[in-house]
């Protein structure tokens, strides 16, 4: 484990969530890199927002295709990364069992849910990062985590965490949810960390 503390190549990004608001967090830095949240608007449907500290629009997540749940594997997203002028579209390969892919740039994706809250997530067929949340929850108050190679995009990292996340609010004392309680298409690799 020394070698992982001694490891400056990682990439670390702390989520804190109330309800439809978040904050995002960087390695160890204290305030607050980006804020975002979602909501549900009858004409535009589901939908979030990753903003800067200055409230500046940085990516836009919308539910673009939700079919009925006999045809789960033809849903899609939207992610717009503002800067870059870059829309990416997220499938469903397997919506059951939470495989999604995608491509970006020269690059393909490949998303993968596993038992409870994990995932992660594969570049051209190299694992680059994971994420997890927390299963108990306290005043509407939730967090998570991503760990990715140090390269990888901030926000496209958080997108994908909020294009999942969206439409899930716990708003009682004390939330307990367990997330996937099947196993994905693909194992979960519990001793991978960032090269």
């Amino acid at each position: 484990m020394l070698w992982r503390i001694l490891n400056k190549k990682e990439l670390r990004l702390y989520i804190k969530q109330k309800g439809h608001s978040y904050q995002f967090f960087v390695n160890d830095d204290k305030e607050e890199a980006f804020t975002g949240f979602w909501d549900r608007k009858r004409k535009v449907g589901l939908f979030g927002k990753i903003l800067s500290s200055e409230k500046e629009e940085l990516v836009s997540v919308n539910l673009s295709n939700s079919p009925f749940f006999w045809n789960l594997n033809k849903t899609e997203y939207k992610i717009l990364l503002h800067r870059e002028s870059t829309e990416i579209t997220l499938k469903a390969v397997n919506a059951y069992k939470g495989h999604w892919t995608f491509l970006y740039g020269t690059d393909s994706y490949d998303f993968y849910f596993h038992q409870g809250h994990k995932k992660s997530l594969f570049r051209n067929g190299n694992q680059v990062a994971k994420h997890d949340k927390g299963k108990v929850n306290f005043w509407d108050y939730d967090s998570g985590f991503i760990v990715a190679d140090n390269e990888e995009n901030k926000l496209l990292l958080l997108a994908l965490f909020l294009t999942f996340d969206m439409g899930e609010s716990m708003d009682g004392d004390i939330n307990i949810d367990l997330g996937n309680l099947m196993a994905g298409v693909k194992s979960y690799d519990s001793n991978w960390y960032p090269k």
